[in-house]
This record gives C-alpha cells, sequence and structure tokens, in this order.
C-alpha cells in the first residue's frame, strides 16, 4: 500500500536499494527520487497515481510526470508509452508521446542519417514527429532495441540490422 510505502526512510529505501540485484549503478539517486515520488503521490493524488493521467490527455500527464523529483523528457515520455501500451490507458492526443531520447536513439538517428550528427535531443524528437506524426513514441522501443542491440557504438553488428541497406 502507499501507506506501507510512504512510511519507509529515504535512508531505508537506499538500504534496500543495495541489496537488488542485479545492483544499480545509482543506487541513492534511485532510492531518492523513488522515496520522493512515493511521497509526493501519496501527499498531492492521496495515495491514487492513476488521478494523473485519468480524463487527462497525455500531454497534461507528461507536464505533471515531469514536475516531480528528478523526471525529464525520457522518463516522462517512457512512462506515457508504457501506460498505453502496457497498461491500456486511453490516451486521446498519442501525438503527445515523444521519442525518449537517449544515446541509443540518438546513435541510430545520426548514422541512418535521420539526423546531423551533432543534433540535439529536440531536432531527433522534431524528426521522429515528421515520421510518425500521429505517434512519435511509437518509435521508440524499436529504435532503442536497435541502439543497444544492434546498431552498437563500437562493431555495430550492421549485418544484423534491418535498416543496414539504407543506413
Amino acid at each position: 500500500s502507499i501507506e506501507k510505502l510512504a512510511s519507509i526512510s529515504e535512508r531505508n529505501y537506499k538500504k534496500l536499494f543495495r541489496k537488488l540485484r542485479p545492483g544499480h549503478r545509482f543506487v541513492n539517486q534511485s532510492a531518492r527520487v523513488f522515496y520522493r515520488a512515493v511521497q509526493r503521490i501519496k501527499d498531492r493524488y492521496d495515495g491514487d497515481a492513476s488521478v494523473m493521467w485519468k480524463e487527462k490527455s497525455v500531454e497534461l500527464f507528461i507536464k505533471e510526470f515531469r514536475s516531480f523529483y528528478h523526471v525529464g523528457q525520457k522518463i516522462s515520455n517512457m512512462a506515457a508509452n508504457l501506460l498505453y501500451t502496457n497498461l491500456g490507458v486511453k490516451f486521446t492526443d498519442l501525438c503527445n508521446i515523444d521519442i525518449a531520447v537517449d544515446r541509443h536513439v540518438e546513435r541510430v538517428f545520426y548514422r541512418t542519417g535521420l539526423v546531423d550528427q551533432n543534433a540535439k535531443r529536440k531536432t531527433i524528437i522534431q524528426r521522429a514527429r515528421e515520421i510518425n506524426p500521429e505517434y512519435p513514441g511509437r518509435l521508440d522501443l524499436p529504435v532503442f532495441n536497435l541502439g543497444r542491440n544492434t546498431c552498437l557504438k563500437h562493431n555495430p553488428l550492421c549485418n544484423k540490422c534491418p535498416l543496414s541497406e539504407t543506413c
């Protein structure tokens, strides 16, 4: 329950997070983010996080979620995407779920010629919106997986890449 989660101190969350296997490289930061999110959900939403997306557009959900401690463009859009694809939240404005830009997404967009080498996050997001204006976030998981598993920083596996002919 949210009450039980909220009753655990940040210090104890750090202890718990250190015990997780496989270990996380940002244990203290992750514990702090989790602790603060639980407190905010308890205090601001009376323990019901779904208030953030009930009868609201994804644009408003993302804006609200970004007000959480340490939540930015990547996490807020990934969360919106997961709510829609995995939990069946019926957002009506999927055009506002952007691709969650990270190093893997950047690498694929650059190597395939979708953006220039030094393109900023904003440019990558705009390009994804041009490719799939109805739902730019749909590109997120496939492009991320391609960058993480095939289009590697060193020694990319071009022979296994479905985009190798256009790359």
